[in-house]
Formats: C-alpha cells, sequence, structure tokens
C-alpha cells in the first residue's frame, strides 16, 4: 500500500542543461567551471513540504493553522517535536532558509518583509541566504519574489547530549568500579571540589588539569572560550538559573564564592520553544576545568546560516576558542557549507575551532544482522544503479517520478536494491534517515529520494529536495520488526541528471535500531562512519568521548570516521563549489574528551544525587576539550591556532579502538585523550617566549586531585619532535592516503 502524504504530493524538479556545467564522472572529482545557482522550475521554488503547508494555509486548512501539531508531522513525514521537527516560533511563523539566485541586497531584504508576516533572523549575501520565519499563508508569496531560487524548511538541529539509551550508562555510572576499589559516590567526593564549589569538577583530574596547574600555574585567564549551543538560560523547566549557578561557583559572574566575578556572555539567545540550556551546562563543564577563562554563548539558531552568523559573532565579541555541539541536517557531508566556511575563517584568523563529533553510533544488537557492529550509516563511492522493488516502483507515479531506479546495496555481482533496518517497538518515535550525495551544494543536477517499505508493508517515496540540493530526509516513525529502505534516483528527466555520484546516508534512531543487513565495510562501501557535516571538516578539531570514571575507553555511542571531501567551496569566489582533484579523506574525530561531567541541573535524565547530575555525550567531551586550549592559550598566547592544535594532538594519549578489527582507532578516537600536562609540556617546548612556569600558583590542594589516568608519562624533548614532525607534515591537516571506502 502506497500511502501518506509524499504518495499523493507531486512535487518534482529538474536542472536544465544550461543550469551548470559541471563535469563530474561519477562523484571522481573533476575538473569544473564555476557556475551560478541554477533556477527552479517554475511554481517549484518552494519546498514540497512548505508547498503543501502553504497551500493548506490558502485554503484554511488544520495542518496550516497548527502546523507544529502530530498530525501536520506525520503528514509531513517529520517528527512531531524534537530533532528534525519544524521549527515554529511563538507567532505560528515556521522556520525557513531562503536561496537567492544573487544578493540577497537591500532591497530584498525590504521586499522580503513586506511579503507578509515574515521575521528576518539572519541573512548573508556572501552565502545568497536568508533564514527568516514565515506564515505558512505567506509562504507562497515569499517565493514568488524576484532572486528567491528557493525556499525549504529549517528543521530543529540535533545537539550533543547523549540520548535515553545513556540511562543505562547513569546507572553504571552510579555502581562503577572507579578502579581502586571505590564506588561512583566514593569516587565523586574525592573529585577536585574547591571549598567554594557545590559540585565536585570531576573531569580536572582525569584530564590531569589538576597537576597541570600545579606545574604551570594556569586556569586559563586570558582565553577566551565561546560556546554555541541551543540556549543558556531559556529552557523554561530548568532546575537551576544562572544566578543559582553563579552561587553555586559553577559559573563565573558577580556573587562567585570562588572569586571568578566576570560574567557568561551571552552574544545570542535563543527563542526556540524547545530548549534545554545545553549551552549552559556546556559553560559549567569549560569553567570546572579552566575557571579563569571568559566564557560567551550563543546560540546556533535556526539553519546554517543563523550558525555561521555565530560563530562571526563570538570571534568579533574576543572569542580565542570556539566549540559546538550541533548537527545541522542540511550541513553538508562532502563539502564545506556556510558553516565550514565560518570555522575555516575562524582558524584562520587564528581561533581554533573545536565540535562534537556526535553521538550516532549504533552497534548492531545481538541477535540482530550487524550484532556488535556500528550500523547508523552506509556510504559508497558511486551510485549503482537497478530495477526498484516492485514496491517502491508503485509509489513512483503518486511521487511524480515518471521513471526511475535504485540503490543496489550489494557491491558484489548480486543486486539488492533495499537495506533491511531491524527497529524495536516505540510508538510514537521517528526514525530520522538523511541522505546525501556528492554534488555541489546548490547547484545538484541529480534527484535521489528515500523510500521506505514499513513491516506492515506500507510504502512512502519521499518527495523531491529542493532545486539543486543534494540531500532526502525522512522522519516517519518508527515500527517494530524489519522495514526496508530504498535510495530512489529519478530518472524522469534524463540527460545530465543521470549522476551517480557517491552517496552517504545516516540514520538516527538510537537506541531503537537494533540492527542492518547490509553491515559490513567492504569494497568501496563502508558502514558505520558518522561523523558529518562541518565536525568532519578539515578544520575543525572533532572531539569524541570518553567517560570520566573509565577514560580509557571511548563511548559505544560516539561517532566514529572517517569522513571523504569532494568538493572546495569558497563562496567569495564561485557561488558553486568545484570539485577537487581527488577526494580528500581525514581521519576524524580529532581528539577524545571526557563526559560524564557533573553540573547541578543537566541532565535530569542522570541524577547522581546531591544535587549532582551527570552529563553524557560528546557534548560534555567538546567542552572538555576546549578547556584544555584555553589553559594552553594561557601559557603560550603567542602560538597560532595550528600550533595550538597539533601540540593537542601530539600530546594526545593514544587509546585502542574498541573494535580493532572493524575500525581502525583514528576514526574511533582520534589521536586519542586530551592530557593537560603533556600538552602544556609540549607547548612548553616549542620555540618562542614561552612564559617561565610558576608552580604552585593555581594549584589544587593534593586531596582534591583525582588519581591519574594511567597515561604514560611524557618527555618534553619526545613531544617537541613530534610537533615539529606535526608542523612540517601541514600542522592541521590529518589526512590518510587511502581513498574513500577503505578502511584507513
Amino acid at each position: 500500500m502506497v500511502k501518506g502524504f509524499f504518495a499523493r504530493r507531486r512535487a518534482v524538479w529538474s536542472v536544465g542543461a544550461a543550469g551548470v556545467a559541471l563535469a563530474l564522472a561519477c562523484g571522481s572529482g573533476a575538473g569544473a567551471a564555476a557556475a551560478a545557482s541554477p533556477a527552479p522550475p517554475a511554481g517549484e521554488t518552494l519546498s514540497p513540504r512548505l508547498e503543501t503547508l502553504g497551500a493548506e494555509a490558502l485554503q484554511g486548512g488544520a495542518m496550516a493553522a497548527d502546523p507544529g501539531s502530530a498530525a501536520a508531522a506525520a503528514e509531513l513525514a517529520l517528527p512531531a517535536t524534537g530533532p528534525g521537527s519544524l521549527q515554529i516560533d511563538d507567532g505560528g511563523r515556521v522556520a525557513v532558509s531562503i536561496h537567492y539566485s544573487s544578493g540577497p541586497i537591500d532591497a530584498d531584504l525590504a521586499a522580503l518583509e513586506a511579503a507578509g508576516d515574515v521575521r528576518i533572523t539572519a541573512s548573508s549575501s556572501r552565502f545568497g541566504r536568508v533564514s527568516a520565519t514565515v506564515a505558512p499563508a505567506d509562504l507562497e508569496a515569499v517565493a514568488a519574489l524576484p532572486g528567491v531560487s528557493s525556499l525549504q524548511e529549517a528543521v530543529a538541529p540535533m545537539f550533543g547530549t547523549a540520548a535515553s539509551d545513556e540511562l543505562a550508562a547513569a546507572a553504571a555510572w552510579a555502581g562503577a568500579d572507579a578502579g581502586d576499589g571505590a564506588s561512583a559516590a566514593a569516587a565523586i567526593a574525592a573529585g577536585s571540589r574547591a571549598a567554594c564549589r557545590t559540585v565536585p569538577a570531576n573531569l580536572a583530574g582525569p584530564l590531569h588539569a589538576d597537576a597541570a596547574a600545579a606545574r604551570f600555574g594556569v586556569d586559563g585567564t586570558g582565553a577566551t572560550v565561546g560556546i554555541i549551543s541551543d540556549s543558556f538560560d531559556h529552557a523554561p523547566d530548568a532546575l537551576s538559573r544562572p544566578a543559582d549557578d553563579i552561587a553555586a561557583g559553577l559559573l563565573p559572574g558577580p556573587g562567585n564564592p570562588c572569586g571568578r566575578t566576570t560574567p557568561v556572555e551571552v552574544v545570542h539567545e535563543s527563542d526556540s520553544r524547545a530548549d534545554s540550556d545545553e549551552g549552559r551546562a556546556m559553560a559549567q563543564l569549560v569553567h570546572s576545568i579552566a575557571p579563569g577563562a571568559r566564557l560567551l554563548f550563543a546560540s546556533a539558531g535556526d539553519d546554517e546560516v543563523t550558525f555561521a552568523q555565530a560563530i562571526d559573532d563570538l570571534r568579533s565579541a574576543g572569542a580565542t576558542v570556539i566549540v559546538d555541539d550541533v548537527w545541522m541536517f542540511t550541513d553538508p557531508y562532502f563539502q564545506d557549507g556556510p558553516i565550514g566556511v565560518a570555522v575555516r575563517d575562524s582558524v584562520e584568523a587564528g581561533v581554533p575551532y573545536l565540535a562534537a563529533a556526535g553521538n550516532h553510533t549504533v552497534l548492531g544488537a545481538e541477535g540482530h544482522p550487524g550484532e556488535g557492529a556500528p550500523i547508523s550509516s552506509w556510504e559508497t563511492t558511486e551510485y549503482r544503479p537497478a530495477e526498484c522493488p516492485a514496491a517502491v516502483a508503485a509509489g513512483f507515479e503518486a511521487a511524480g517520478i515518471t521513471t526511475g531506479d535504485c540503490m543496489d546495496f550489494d557491491p558484489g555481482a548480486g543486486v539488492d536494491t533495499t537495506d533491511g533496518l531491524f527497529f524495536d517497538a516505540t510508538g510514537t518515535a521517528s526514525a530520522l534517515f538523511i541522505l546525501q550525495w556528492a554534488e555541489p551544494y546548490s547547484a545538484a543536477r541529480g534527484d535521489l529520494r528515500l523510500a521506505l517499505i514499513t513491516p506492515g508493508g506500507d510504502v512512502e517515496v519521499i518527495a523531491a529536495s529542493p532545486a539543486g540540493f543534494p540531500y532526502s530526509m525522512s522522519g516517519s516513525p518508527m515500527q517494530a520488526g524489519e522495514s526496508q529502505l530504498a535510495i530512489v534516483r529519478n530518472t524522469s528527466r534524463g540527460g545530465d541528471t543521470l549522476v551517480t555520484p557517491a552517496v552517504k546516508l545516516v540514520t538516527s534512531a538510537h537506541p531503537y535500531l537494533l540492527g542492518a543487513e547490509h553491515h559490513e565495510t567492504t569494497g568501496d562501501d563502508r558502514v558505520g562512519s558518522s561523523v558529518v557535516g562541518h565536525a568532519g571538516a578539515e578544520q575543525t578539531i572533532s572531539v569524541a568521548a570518553a567517560p570520566a570514571l573509565t577514560p580509557r575507553t571511548v563511548e559505544d555511542f560516539s561517532s566514529m570516521g572517517p569522513t571523504t571531501t569532494y568538493f572546495d567551496y569558497q563562496p567569495d569566489v564561485s557561488t558553486v563549489a568545484t570539485p577537487l582533484p581527488q577526494p580528500l579523506v581525514l581521519s576524524k574525530p580529532d581528539v577524545t574528551g571526557l563526559d560524564g561531567g557533573h553540573t547541578n541541573f543537566f541532565s535530569t535524565k542522570h541524577p547522581l544525587g546531591d544535587g549532582t547530575f551527570a552529563f553524557f555525550g560528546t557534548s560534555a567531551a567538546a567542552p572538555s576539550a576546549a578547556a584544555v586550549l584555553a589553559l594552553g592559550q594561557e601559557l603560550r598566547p603567542d602560538l597560532d591556532a595550528a600550533t595550538l592544535r597539533a601540540a593537542l594532538l601530539s600530546s594526545a594519549s593514544p587509546l585502542d579502538s574498541p573494535l580493532p578489527s572493524l575500525v581502525a582507532p583514528e576514526n574511533v578516537a582520534g589521536a586519542g585523550l586530551a592530557d593537560v600536562e603533556a600538552y602544556l609540556e609540549t607547548l612548553a617546548a616549542v620555540p618562542g617566549p614561552a612564559p617561565a612556569p610558576t608552580p604552585g600558583a593555581a594549584s589544587v590542594p593534593a586531596s582534591d586531585q583525582l588519581a591519574a589516568t594511567g597515561a604514560a608519562p611524557w618527555s618534553a624533548g619526545l613531544v617537541a619532535v613530534l610537533l615539529a614532525a606535526l608542523l612540517a607534515a601541514g600542522g592541521i591537516r590529518m589526512t590518510r592516503g587511502a581513498r574513500p571506502g577503505s578502511s584507513r
């Protein structure tokens, strides 16, 4: 049975031969001339979801009257709430990303505001984009404005907090062995707890920050850490407010009992309905390791442009380190987008950039295909066309496809055009499927779709993406049992739309995804690499997570690499990314930080008693690594971002892969666990005007320090040699000479 909105709507786009002239061969990265963004066919400027909302609004439909309702979400094949859902502001307007063929200039912005109930949140002529919220009834009027090339929904991003599966980790934490026979409660009590803090700074000891403070006299003074997440002080049901955190010694500000009186500066606050104040929890963790550092916060906002603006604004406000924990689903997999460009600008300006690697790894459950293997992503270097299953082909006409074929998931001589995915029963929970393929953003010629056959035999063929954008996304409710996922290529338009690029599919359904039929990395196919978007970019320091109590073992949900970049995006030169001579394969993540950090309010899923909560996920690990960089900046303010990064990676304590036969260590833990003491030793050995150490200046009483993690001691001479080698090799580039899909 073919059902749902996407089986009923006809929403097809195509790009004419004159739209773009790119000489791509199977995603190989052949050279190409720059081209302008192609204009969509008349009447197809709106994405299919926004087209439906706009039509419903003009007809007085209930879905447009309440676009955030569960019924509307089901109709649009998106989650009703949380990541991937529509973002609706207090005025009932839906968040959108508006793309312009050129500009926008001031006249375009004025016309946009005059088009109806529109609120502009950010704009960029550099990227040809405007972020806005628009009343559903005015979507068609906005789409008809001169210069508007496409209008697409800006769905809610995902943050790096560990999801509900980490309830088990919290329970394990509560009864864990700390390594010397002590219970977790005893480990908490023995953590670094200055008398002025109500919650112990439990990450400082395992990172060797306490020992480093005693030896080098650093606390982060002079560094400024900018944090990007959902919100700082906007969650209506948060268990504390910033004033409480300051009084508890957990954040700086007037009245802080530890004497840290410079308050956190909120550069941009969120106005979303679904905030958790995760950014404030990140700030608490930075402050626990580098209490002398100044702190800034900016909300990521609704889309890539608001996110990029947050990066620029933090840098303008004085950030010397920036860290985020945000995944925007339209952030490109195979090239930099606006966020990646802003990261590049930051690093080139001397400001290191860190991002949470993500919590997207899922290991196959016992008794299911892929047991013990990472199964949450699948990718290959070339689309392999084959005849679609009859059930999928039956949905073509309703989805506006005349002819089509399907991806062959079998890398060998056989043919298998679906990937069986096994889910647990969830009720109303949705699985997010995010497909991207290797064509330039805004100039893609191909039309690839997702299609899903449920255990009951229902079929959904997803409508086309906005013109020129190489991605497809679905957020359908999960059903217990085996679903069949297909990747459909619309061949109706023929000609240069029949591309065969690399494709990558990430499934976000933790902890309900149990198994995957195609779960082996073999040939050109890779399974389990789930570091995506700007977190996988060359200039980003991507941070994996290991728990504070057992810091030698990476969390099993922490996203793995590698990543592959096919295109170079230089928006100041061309609106369209150009193919690289060869794909760039990067080992990701870059380094491992610690999660399970203690806060006084976050996350309520992980209460530890005595007003203490454990913050799990790469969202916690990333700020721990950012704090390490801040300590290094205090010691060596003369060093640039590349040198700081190289020192951080060369001094990290290597970690083993938990899946040695499947994933190389560098694609699980990067260079290894960040180690403050080894890092500062490395920096001190770099030639230049290094300040003399001042032992004891910022020391912590020995009774307040955690035991060493067991990392091997470092020689300053050895790390100096390693650092010199890294810098000679290019410093920040962690490349491997392997082809895409290889094991290294």
